[in-house]
């Protein structure tokens, strides 16, 4: 049985491997580089737009060669952030925030080549562990979150209503009705206990999460096993 498994995962990493290594998949992966590059080279849009403005062209796309167009995009864009991050001091997205600290201060220094080096390298080493991370503990995350039931929910959402009062430490009242605005705009939609499609939805169908007419044909809609 361990030797089916080990069999089994090693022909899914080598279709991993071999799929996008196809010419047609390498060349998009070069125009998803390039496209990510600049759009990570321009302040304040990052990977994350860039992924939002390419996806309409993907449509039409195979899939194989969508996803790592798009992964190319989002990777580039990445590291295209630091780059105006370090030279201009106006971070790229959320995540160069912190190399504006140290790397805008060694190109004043007339150290930019250095300070792109180092964060070139330090992208080629954080992606790499990322990528080992997410092939090692798919599997095991994946079926840890399929383990998790309505106890399991119940508990998650206890522990968000306890980590309120914490952040609005000083600002009780703030805090409260924030969460009490949170929970309301919770409630409006599908039930993921009975699965009703209609709670408070006051006839609009668009606000139920849900299609009417697939769960008026099912006897259970709820994402909770029983």
């Amino acid at each position: 049985m361990r030797e089916t498994e080990t069999h089994r995962c090693s022909i899914s990493c080598y279709r991993g491997f071999n799929l996008p290594s196809a010419w047609p998949n390498i060349g998009w992966l070069l125009a998803g580089t390039a496209i990510g590059l600049v759009v990570g080279y321009l302040p304040a849009i990052g990977g994350t737009v860039g992924v939002a403005l390419m996806l309409p062209f993907t449509y039409g796309m195979d899939l194989t060669a969508a996803l790592v167009f798009l992964c190319a995009i989002h990777v580039a864009g990445q590291y295209g952030d630091s780059a105006s991050s370090i030279l201009v001091n106006i971070p790229g997205g959320p995540g160069t925030v912190a190399t504006c600290w140290d790397g805008f201060p060694m190109s004043q220094q007339g150290k930019p080549g250095r300070a792109l080096g180092i964060a070139t390298l330090s992208c080629l080493i954080g992606g790499l562990m990322g990528c080992l991370c997410l092939v090692t503990l798919a599997w095991p995350l994946t079926y840890l979150a399929l383990q998790i039931g309505a106890a399991e929910y119940f508990a998650l959402g206890i522990m968000a209503l306890s980590l309120l009062s914490i952040g609005a430490e000083g600002e009780l009242a703030k805090g409260l009705i924030m969460g009490c605005l949170g929970l309301i705009l919770s409630f409006v939609g599908a039930d993921p206990v009975t699965g009703a499609i209609d709670r408070f939805s006051f006839g609009y169908t668009k606000l139920a999460s849900r299609d009417p007419d697939r769960c008026s044909q099912r006897s259970d809609c709820s994402p909770y096993p029983r």
